[in-house]
């Protein structure tokens, strides 16, 4: 299992980019993401 911090994921900023980019990747290697953030809008 893999946890990515970030602050506001609604902002589309660099950080919430790479903070999706990053996801992604750990998910291709096999690894179980999660997002943990202050403040989001569930899609």
């Amino acid at each position: 299992m893999a946890a990515i911090a970030i602050r506001q994921v609604e902002k589309s900023t660099g950080a919430s980019r790479n903070a999706f980019e990053q996801s992604a990747a750990l998910q291709e290697l096999g690894y179980r993401v999660v997002i943990l953030a202050e403040r989001a809008t569930r899609r």
